[in-house]
Parts: structure tokens; C-alpha cells; sequence
């Protein structure tokens, strides 16, 4: 990577104008159980018999702003880097608008079976909280993953 460009970024971070996953993972302010009110999904890439990963996660009101907090494992050690790449490439969507990308600090687990067990990584996106409940989605672009 040109000496520019590691400049550039680490500028930019530093005015804090890169958010999390450009540059800088997101800070965890906090951890939670997660046994009511969450989604669990899994992604699975082509060909192989099971998920290469598997998250649980649920967004929440923490000191004002929308939190994002999660849980993953990854069943598959053979493919455990390339599913953190995705896992870092996930975002967060709040009223059409992402709000967050880069779920690398969701806590790993060796199992989806200790995820009731479990306290999750919770990360703030900088989004205040609106009193109402609300809906965040999490996503990963397009062209990342098929069907």
C-alpha cells in the first residue's frame, strides 16, 4: 500500500471521519445476553455441508445511540479467515441508511450451542436511539454473497 494512501487513511481516522470498518474496528462499550429479541443466521458458501459461519446478534438503545451486539462461530477452522472477511464486510441499516459497517467485533464462540450462554459484544454506531422501538437490518452487499 503507497505511503499516501496509509496517510490518507490514518488522517482520516484520526479525524474520525473513517467509521467502523475503514480503517478502525468498532469498540466494544459493553456485553449482553442474547436469548430474546435477536436473529440468528448463517451463511454458507458454495459447496461446503455446513455454514462457514453463523451469527447471532440484536440491535439496542445503549447510553442514547443504536447498538449493534453479536455473537459468531465459525463451524468450519478450514475457512475460518475467508468467513471473518465476510463477517467484517457486514453492515448495519437503519432507515435505509448504513449506520455501521464491519461486525469483527462480534464475540467468537467454539460452538452455536453456547450462544444462550454467552454474553455478545456490543459496538455504538453513532446513530442516536429514538424513543420508539426501532428496526436495524443487517446486510452485505450484493455481490458477496448469491441467493
Amino acid at each position: 500500500m503507497p505511503v499516501f494512501r496509509i496517510f490518507y487513511l490514518a488522517l482520516l481516522v484520526s479525524l474520525g471521519l473513517a467509521g467502523p470498518g475503514a480503517g478502525q474496528s468498532a469498540k466494544v462499550v459493553r456485553t449482553m445476553l442474547l436469548k430474546q429479541d435477536f436473529a440468528e443466521s448463517s451463511v454458507r458458501f458454495t459447496g461446503l455441508p455446513r455454514p462457514a459461519f453463523t451469527v447471532r446478534w440484536a440491535s439496542t438503545a445503549i447510553d442514547g445511540q443504536i447498538a449493534i451486539c453479536g455473537l459468531v462461530t465459525y463451524p468450519d477452522m478450514q475457512f475460518q479467515q475467508q468467513a471473518a472477511t465476510v463477517v467484517g464486510d457486514i453492515y448495519a441499516v437503519y432507515q435505509g441508511r448504513k449506520i455501521m459497517r464491519g461486525m469483527r467485533f462480534f464475540k467468537r464462540v467454539n460452538s452455536a450451542r453456547k450462544f444462550d450462554t454467552t454474553p455478545a459484544n456490543c459496538a455504538l454506531t453513532g446513530v442516536r436511539a429514538p424513543k420508539a422501538p426501532f428496526r436495524v437490518q443487517l446486510d452485505l452487499d450484493p455481490g458477496r454473497v448469491k441467493g
